[in-house]
């Protein structure tokens, strides 16, 4: 059998709830015993609506099997040690988001989630984050502010990759240990936030 892959994150607008197509994919995907012997370990990660008191209600349903380790909307800070607590912590007072990261089941096997809430972001830090997409990959996305969607993956995404970051993942790893998969166009700017952030750091993927 190969090496296992240290870590692999996935970058999916149904990290939080299933809700169609590319949730009964993860379920195939990240429940197989055959992905579970090869990858060490796995988060996933997307965003979430504090908005939506049904995006909520399913999120904390018992059916959708979420352990919640830290989240500043449920009042939940002691599933983690001291130190990852402060720098999640860090990370909603530097973005102006509410994050909630901890445990979901897909199929037969048990992943870490991370999860954002952008309702009132710094938006600084998203006219920032535009800029340099745009001058890096030459996208400019104001083209389409109109486009809530795209808003709104353009604005998960820096919070999440520094929330991928509090939590220690990828330290210590090379390159060719650790892998971000944009499923879907919703994943890229997580992939635009890992390039810019950390080049030449990350293996990224389109799915």
């Amino acid at each position: 059998m190969a090496d296992l892959i240290p870590l692999v994150v996935h970058a999916t607008h149904e990290a939080g709830v299933k809700v169609g197509g590319i949730g009964a994919v993860l379920d195939g995907l990240l429940g197989a015993g055959s992905y579970a012997e090869q990858v060490k370990r796995t988060i996933v990660v997307g965003p979430m609506n504090a908005a939506d008191p049904i995006e909520m209600e399913r999120l904390t349903s018992p059916r959708n099997k979420l352990t919640i380790r830290y989240s500043s909307l449920h009042a939940v800070f002691n599933g983690v040690p001291e130190p990852i607590r402060r720098a999640l912590q860090q990370v909603e007072q530097t973005f102006e988001v509410a994050l909630l990261y901890g445990t979901r089941a897909f199929g037969a096997q048990v992943h870490e989630v991370i999860l954002v809430d952008v309702t009132n972001p710094n938006q600084g830090q998203i006219n920032n984050f535009k800029f340099d997409v745009w001058r890096n990959y030459g996208f400019d996305s104001n083209r389409y502010n109109w486009a809530g969607e795209l808003n709104l993956f353009m604005a998960v995404a820096p919070p999440l990759f520094a929330a991928i970051r509090a939590l220690g993942a990828g330290d210590g790893l090379s390159a060719n240990d650790k892998f971000i998969i944009a499923h879907e166009w919703l994943g890229m700017p997580l992939v635009f936030a890992a390039q810019m952030n950390e080049p030449d750091k990350w293996r990224t993927i389109f799915y």
